[in-house]
């Protein structure tokens, strides 16, 4: 039983597929957030999360990070337009890692929705 054991062990990682071992960046999420409900999901919970933090920003301290237009929905087309209009200005922050996602939307909104 342990051979058995060992022997399907080797197999299942001998055999695996190779780890790619290039990071995801911002421009693939946002190129892939076209197709794939993953990466929508991702592009769109990210801006939710973003939202809440404004708010909060908002009304716990009065410091606001952008001034989005009131009656301004933002739907995903909407919120993956303007961060890829801030990266085609920006182009190294499209080639940030995925994980600072968050953060170039935020200065995406800045830069769009600037307070004055």
């Amino acid at each position: 039983m342990r051979r058995l054991v060992t022997a399907v062990f080797i197999a299942t990682f001998s055999f695996a597929p190779p780890v790619s071992s290039k990071e995801l960046t911002v421009n693939d999420v946002l190129d892939n957030s076209g197709e794939s409900q993953f990466f929508q999901a991702v592009v769109y919970s990210t801006w939710q999360g973003l939202q809440w933090m404004h708010i909060w920003t908002e009304t716990r301290d009065g410091v606001r990070n952008y001034c989005q237009p009131e009656k301004l929905g933002m739907g995903l087309d909407t919120v993956r337009g303007m961060v890829k209009s801030y990266i085609e200005d920006n182009p190294a922050d499209g080639e940030r890692a995925s994980k600072e996602l968050g953060l170039v939307m935020i200065m995406a909104a800045r830069d769009t929705f600037p307070c004055n």
